[in-house]
């Protein structure tokens, strides 16, 4: 019997056709389950990680696969990342048409067709990317978001059994939407640059304060927890710096956690990452200067 790797793309089709969806609030948790396994078993390897494709939108129609972008850095040892996610299960697919290192894993096919949760994950070296550029304007503009499932069901009922096909007929789409996320206008980038040092600091802080190598479990929750305030900050891009906000968004405890990270981590901004403790201080003094006119003319 032939083994998946050697199946033409007509048999996966017929074996593993298009299925369609809606969207399941369990996707996200078995993203969670999937992310620390990977830790487990590649942390020294992860540089990101990310939720990325359909399963990540909410209200969106959805293969019931989760895609996972997994960055890694340029040191990584190829062979021995191979070995170790074929060792949780995964199939290793190269892909020499994608961005080095040409690499995608797969997990949840068999000879018998689906079985469980599918993954797939799209290994790069470390870069700015436009999966998630695609994927986050999908979760902020939900009007679009729903013209992207109807392209797609129209593409299921002609490529069901096509892979190749159905994903082709998706990438039209897909680029302009990547081109006009890009084509916003730079004020609209406060909160990704907000996003961007919280990161700076987390990674600084638990690399050079606590030893890890990469993000400890801890750190990395409270990550995405300040990622997901940020994304939801009411001022939005008229925002200042989150320690001098006056709306205290933040669950106690994160509010501490974060305290204590910034605290450690804002002093040494500055050799590290100097450019965005410039910016960040900037934000802080102009807030504080336009707080002070209103109080003057009040």
């Amino acid at each position: 019997m032939k083994q998946l790797t050697e199946m033409s793309n007509e048999e996966l089709g017929i074996l593993f056709p298009i299925i369609l969806t809606e969207h399941k609030e369990d996707w996200a948790k078995s993203y969670d389950q999937e992310e620390k396994i990977l830790y487990d078993t590649i942390g020294k390897n992860i540089y990101r990680i990310d939720h990325i494709g359909s399963t990540a939108v909410e209200q969106l129609i959805a293969k019931p696969t989760i895609d996972i972008l997994l960055e890694i850095n340029g040191e990584t040892n190829i062979k021995e990342l191979i070995k170790r996610l074929e060792s949780i299960g995964y199939i290793y697919s190269p892909q020499p048409q994608k961005p080095a290192p040409h690499m995608m894993f797969m997990k949840g096919y068999t000879l018998q067709g689906f079985q469980g949760q599918t993954y797939h994950i799209h290994v790069r070296y470390v870069g700015h990317w436009d999966e998630p550029v695609f994927c986050h304007y999908l979760q902020t503009h939900p009007d679009v978001a729903h013209d992207y499932g109807e392209l797609k069901k129209k593409l299921k009922e002609k490529y069901e059994h096509d892979r190749e096909a159905y994903t082709e007929g998706k990438t039209e789409f897909i680029k302009y939407i990547v081109q006009l996320a890009k084509m916003l206008p730079k004020e609209h980038s406060r909160i990704e640059k907000e996003k961007q040092t919280v990161e700076q600091m987390i990674r600084l802080y638990c690399r050079k304060k606590e030893g890890n190598e990469t993000l400890c479990p801890q750190c990395r929750k409270l990550l995405e927890y300040a990622q997901t305030r940020l994304s939801r900050c009411p001022f939005g891009e008229r925002k200042s710096t989150c320690r001098i906000c006056t709306v205290h968004c933040y669950k106690p405890e994160m509010r501490e956690r974060m305290r204590i990270v910034m605290r450690w981590a804002g002093p040494r901004m500055l050799f590290y990452h100097p450019a965005a403790a410039i910016r960040h201080l900037w934000q802080e003094y102009i807030r504080k200067k336009w707080e002070g006119i209103q109080r003057v003319h009040r």
